[in-house]
């Protein structure tokens, strides 16, 4: 009831943890430090949260209740009371920092006070604990209580309350059995036991740096340790597919990138990204290496060139081959048990290009194509391409996500057969079409070796959204194009969201996701959601993941965007995303990351009633009841031989290579050679235009003629007369489309206007 009264997501009602087991108390200025027992056992002192003697006994049930601090003890070790309250020694703070145990009454010593920051204050005084000092020894056995970073002026000291025991979400970590399978709307281990993925990523191998982020400041080890105790049990690690091919070159990463790592000095970018799924996997966490970008660089944009997963650098050959040749390396490595093969496949509009390509997950929606033939008013009948009912020829066009999807499974099961295959929907935010159009395999078996993934931030719904507009004229590419483009503009406003409701917040994702989770179709994994500074959608994923028992891993846990030194190539951003530009030049401080877990040292929790918002979503790694047999799953050998790694074929024009013209010349004898050929301005089509159409940009100069071809004829600018233009061989819906094809025509007239004006034969075009 007081939950509800809060609105249900309020971070106040947030810790919906198990009822049992004990916490420690983590510094917000050092994840790693932890008030425990000192020394002596009735002293406290800030020790290494590996500690098993800094356990509290306070269990996660009643650790928002006011009350005495009292630290859980054996008898043996400390004084003679199994539990003792803990009473200030006279002199805090100053010299000694020390905080000591007493077996009487606890009527005045040190209470929690229920807050976001759970803040320890002295009895009814309600002083706060400050421990301002560094780290001391004030003798060979003896560590003082204080704090490893002094608090900013006018900031409140934080301590993170850590489960321990059995409340821990790792504490079974080690019980997962690798490989993973698909049962239902939920992921298994070798056991039949569900494995419930909560986790994070830790990026920078796919940027320009070409390693991962903060291994200037810290061990690769000491990061994976800090992931585990904050309770997450899996990493998203992200590589660009040129990692896989500069390795065979030798190039080494920049020694000032992993200063702190000095065993990595010298090292290329896959042997330090190699260095982080060791120390992780070390640690005891599970890893799913995702295929980020093709070139070393920030995603995501439509203009980045990383949208598809080819480009003129990377081919589509080289994308699968990065994907096979990193699954068999790691294939030795139980705990790296799935690849998420392309980051949010999204339409590539190249920038300063009138070339887009669209892409989607089945072309064969699109329908059949037949040949189509446009009849100028002169007689002269010519085929233009093959098109559809909606108009162009989408699948000649469009990118098909589904069966590179495909092609990018059979190249992870070619490396490693036992890997699970996290496949992205359209822009990472709508799986209703795979829903539909299941992926092509062979051994319908390998359904079980699948998982789906989607990301969700709070200018997503305009993905979202996406499917109204396909709804209400689906040809209309101006329309679907401007709706995707808003997705990726520095333009990121909340959006409609701020005033919707849970239950309108809740089906929108429902609709295009969530039903494979309330169905029971498969497995849905948020590889990414991630926020700044909170408010009405992040309160509402909250509580959206909670309800749904979604599994995640959050973006991100790193402290920084770039390290200090790092060049940035900012030709392909936005305004917004040109915020670490440095014109070319080395960054000369570490560029932070507004959504990260971390502080830039990596030591420290940027904020955490964040982090107390994703411990209420931690939940064990498995658990503990068979929910299948495991010989349910039968034998499946993956079949190499039916299902090659092959590539998807012929890969699409953009939409200009439809407008794109044969060249069309003029000579004296009727021959070759000649004029140039005409290319048809796309900038019209593809970019919402007002009424009347603006008339600049390649090709504007046909764009009046077509108003004059589509209302039945006219004289054109250049006094040429335009007739009605007809076209065969196809049915049209929008009138958009037909204008577009208005264009060919006119186009196709003129230059035979100006071959007559020069009194030559015109070429007949093929």
């Amino acid at each position: 009831s007081v939950c509800s009264a809060q609105r249900r997501f309020s971070r106040r009602c947030a810790m919906g943890l198990p009822n049992i087991g004990t916490l420690v108390l983590a510094s917000a200025q050092d994840v790693l430090r932890c008030l425990g027992l000192g020394a002596q056992p009735w002293r406290i002192a800030l020790i290494d949260c590996d500690d098993p003697a800094a356990l509290w006994n306070r269990t996660i049930t009643n650790s928002r209740e006011p009350g005495d601090l009292r630290l859980a003890g054996d008898g043996a070790a400390g004084p003679a009371a199994a539990t003792s309250c803990l009473r200030p020694k006279s002199g805090l703070a100053t010299e000694n920092n020390s905080i000591e145990s007493d077996a009487s009454a606890c009527g005045e010593g040190w209470v929690w006070h229920v807050d976001a920051q759970f803040r320890l204050r002295l009895g009814s005084e309600f002083e706060e604990l400050q421990m301002p000092m560094c780290l001391e020894r004030t003798g060979p056995d003896d560590v003082a209580l204080a704090a490893c970073v002094e608090p900013a002026e006018g900031s409140r000291q934080e301590w993170l309350p850590l489960p321990r025991g059995e409340a821990d979400p790792n504490a079974r970590l080690s019980e997962v059995r690798p490989p993973l399978r698909s049962h239902g709307r939920h992921l298994v281990d070798a056991s039949g036991r569900v494995v419930r993925l909560r986790g994070t990523n830790w990026y920078g191998a796919h940027m320009e740096p070409k390693v991962n982020n903060g291994l200037a400041h810290l061990p690769a080890r000491t990061i994976a340790r800090t992931i585990r105790h904050l309770g997450f049990n899996h990493v998203r690690l992200n590589y660009a597919v040129a990692m896989w091919f500069e390795h065979a070159q030798g190039t080494p990463v920049k020694d000032e990138f992993v200063s702190a790592n000095p065993e990595l000095r010298n090292k290329t970018s896959l042997e330090v990204f190699d260095a982080c799924v060791k120390a992780l996997t070390d640690e005891g966490l599970i890893v799913v290496i995702n295929c980020h970008t093709s070139d070393f660089r920030w995603c995501c944009s439509l203009h980045d060139e990383q949208s598809l997963w080819y480009n003129d650098r990377w081919s589509e050959r080289d994308w699968l081959d990065s994907l096979q040749g990193l699954a068999e390396r790691y294939a030795a490595n139980p705990l790296v048990v799935g690849f998420d093969t392309r980051n949010e496949p999204r339409p590539l509009v190249p920038q300063n290009s009138l070339d887009p390509t669209l892409i989607w997950w089945d072309t064969r929606d699109f329908g059949k194509c037949s040949d189509a033939v446009v009849s100028g008013a002169d007689g002269v009948s010519m085929s233009i391409d093959f098109l559809s009912e909606v108009g162009p020829c989408l699948q000649r066009h469009t990118a098909d996500w589904r069966m590179a999807a495909t092609q990018s499974a059979y190249a992870v099961w070619h490396g490693n057969p036992d890997a699970v295959v996290f496949i992205e929907g359209l822009g990472a935010a709508d799986l209703q079409a795979v829903h539909r159009s299941p992926m092509p395999f062979e051994q319908r078996c390998l359904d079980s070796r699948i998982a789906w993934s989607v990301h969700d931030y709070h200018w997503f719904w305009k993905w979202l959204r996406l499917g109204d507009v396909l709804a209400n004229g689906g040809a209309n590419f101006a329309s679907i194009f401007q709706k995707l483009g808003q997705v990726y503009t520095g333009n990121k406003e909340l959006g409609y969201d701020q005033a919707e409701t849970f239950e309108d917040f809740s089906g929108a994702r429902n609709t295009n996701w969530g039903f494979m989770l309330e169905q029971g179709i498969a497995p849905v994994w948020v590889g990414e959601f991630g926020t700044a500074g909170g408010g009405p959608w992040w309160d509402m994923l909250i509580q959206y993941f909670r309800d749904m028992d979604v599994d995640f891993a959050y973006w991100s846990l790193d402290g920084m965007k770039y390290p200090k030194g790092a060049v940035v190539d900012s030709s392909y951003m936005d305004a917004a995303q040109k915020m670490n530009d440095n014109g070319g030049q080395p960054l000369d401080a570490d560029a932070e990351e507004g959504y990260g877990l971390l502080g830039s040292d990596y030591r420290q929790i940027r904020k955490v009633w964040k982090m107390f918002d994703l411990m209420s979503l931690q939940a064990p790694a498995v658990s503990g009841d068979v929910v299948v047999d495991p010989r349910e799953f039968g034998e499946c050998a993956f079949d190499a031989a039916a299902q090659p790694v092959a590539g998807t074929g012929p890969l699409p024009d953009g939409f200009a290579g439809y407008f794109r013209w044969t060249p069309l010349s003029c000579d004296a004898t009727g021959g070759g050679g000649g004029a140039p050929g005409i290319s048809i301005g796309t900038d019209s089509i593809f970019k919402p235009r007002p009424s009347p159409t603006p008339t600049e940009g390649p090709g504007a100069d046909l764009v009046e003629d077509v108003g004059n071809a589509s209302a039945g004829g006219g004289a054109s600018a250049d006094g040429i007369e335009e007739d009605e233009v007809e076209i065969e061989g196809s049915s049209y819906g929008p009138n958009r489309t037909r204008r577009m094809h208005d264009l060919s025509a006119v186009a196709e007239r003129r230059q035979s206007a100006a071959c007559r004006r020069e009194g030559l034969p015109r070429d007949n075009p093929p």
